[in-house]
């Protein structure tokens, strides 16, 4: 009897050795993807994107404008505006109701948004396709639509971006 609990003792302690073992190991694991992560995407690392608004501006029936404000403490790059979302809700001159999905920089097609001015922009300069949007600066955004707006110009853009930051902006903020 003696000699079982002995045997009975050490595969205890050798399954709980190897548990611990296990555990640690899968924490270290999780610390070094952790660390990759957060060194490929610093963004995500607690850093925020504050963003701004200012009201828009009708430039014709079919562009809008407004000024955004980054107001945070993370740089955005003017290369990843083209994996940001910018979707507008709006009636046409029929009144029927338009959601479309509007690409950046795609100036061949009836829908697109750009930088169209920027302001303060002393550290990193923004062009349309390079640059970096540093926190005090302040962009120009222009927006055309496929279809004019109603006589009401009535509107709502939802701007997203790659970080997941997202900005309403309504005609009934003016």
């Amino acid at each position: 009897m003696g000699f079982s609990n002995t045997l009975t003792g050490f595969f205890l302690f050798f399954l709980i050795f190897f548990a611990l073992f296990t555990l640690i190991e899968m924490i270290n694991n999780c610390t070094i993807l952790l660390a990759r992560f957060l060194s490929t995407y610093p963004d995500y690392a607690f850093n925020t994107v504050k963003i701004e608004k200012s009201n828009y501006i009708v430039i014709d029936n079919n562009t809008v404008c407004f000024n955004l404000t980054n107001n945070g403490n993370t740089l955005v790059r003017i290369s990843e505006f083209k994996f940001a979302d910018v979707i507008a809700i709006y009636e046409n001159n029929n009144s029927e109701k338009i959601v479309e999905w509007i690409p950046y920089m795609e100036v061949n097609n009836t829908a697109y948004w750009i930088i169209a001015d920027k302001f303060n922009d002393n550290i990193n300069p923004i062009t349309n396709t390079s640059g970096i949007w540093d926190p005090g600066e302040t962009i120009k955004i222009k927006v055309k639509l496929s279809y004019p707006l109603s006589e009401a110009k009535k509107f709502n853009l939802v701007l997203c971006l790659k970080n997941g930051y997202r900005l309403f902006l309504s005609s009934r903020d003016k």
